[in-house]
């Protein structure tokens, strides 16, 4: 898959608004009972078969290019009842019901939860890495809390999308979703609309003599900053190649870059 760069035109008119976290969730997953052809297991997926294999949403399709197939399957591994990352709700949850239409996945639907963290007097105006420490603290207890369930263990939460990063959604994004686009159906073709992604575990590497410095952004001067402008339109894309850590350094760009599917 290859992926586009577009850079924010970002306007500096402030609004009364302070950040929000937000994580996309999904009560009880599908079950497979009636399923003519059944998703295949992490390890089933791992072989040459199981890639290759046809999805039981688009069987024109293998299961392997089938994004609501891979989050399904990441909910099974996981022991876990949601998923997410977390109106803007309306024209979000349009965006993620259109990605997961594209795929027969609207089954998904079901199981959607977006949470809403918002604590004016702690977040207004906060730099990302406090929010990272809020997020962090929300997520010690929330996979149990969440998932009820006894799997929801440490393992499990380590590889789950949902309690690695958190959508901060603040003035700026805000008004790039609600303003700077036309409203859905309509498409956002020029990628304005975008959220921003705040990675849990990142710390800052520190000065290196090979790496030049770059414009410093809340006091980081180094590529990676800890959280990256993705285009809110592929959320749920997002949402699946970031199972795999290691893709974070694949499709992260530089604020005011934006990360585009």
């Amino acid at each position: 898959m290859a992926f586009r760069t577009r850079t924010a035109n970002l306007r500096m008119r402030r609004y009364a608004t302070s950040p929000q976290l937000l994580h996309i969730s999904p009560g009880k997953p599908p079950t497979l009972e009636d399923s003519r052809i059944p998703l295949t297991t992490t390890n089933q997926y791992s072989t040459m078969s199981g890639m290759f294999a046809p999805s039981r949403r688009t069987p024109n399709f293998s299961t392997g290019l089938n994004t609501a197939d891979h989050i399904e399957r990441y909910l099974q591994e996981d022991g876990h009842n949601t998923w997410g990352f977390n109106e803007f709700m309306d024209r979000l949850r349009y965006r993620i019901r259109q990605t997961l239409e594209f795929y027969n996945g609207l089954d998904l639907m079901e199981s959607l939860g977006l949470n809403v963290i918002e604590d004016r007097e702690k977040l207004d105006d906060v730099e990302a890495s406090v929010l990272r420490e809020h997020f962090k603290t929300w997520a010690e207890s929330a996979p149990q809390r969440e998932q009820g369930s006894a799997q929801a263990s440490e393992t499990q939460v380590w590889g789950s999308q949902r309690y690695l990063y958190c959508m901060l959604v603040d003035a700026e994004a805000l008004e790039s979703v609600v303003h700077w686009v036309e409203a859905p159906p309509a498409s956002d073709t020029r990628s304005e609309g975008f959220v921003k992604i705040v990675s849990r575990y990142w710390e800052p590497y520190g000065a290196r003599d090979r790496d030049p410095p770059h414009e410093a952004i809340e006091g980081c001067t180094e590529d990676d900053v800890g959280w990256m402008m993705m285009d809110y339109s592929d959320v749920v894309v997002f949402y699946r190649l970031l199972r795999d850590r290691n893709s974070w350094y694949i499709v992260y760009k530089r604020p005011p870059n934006v990360a585009c599917a």
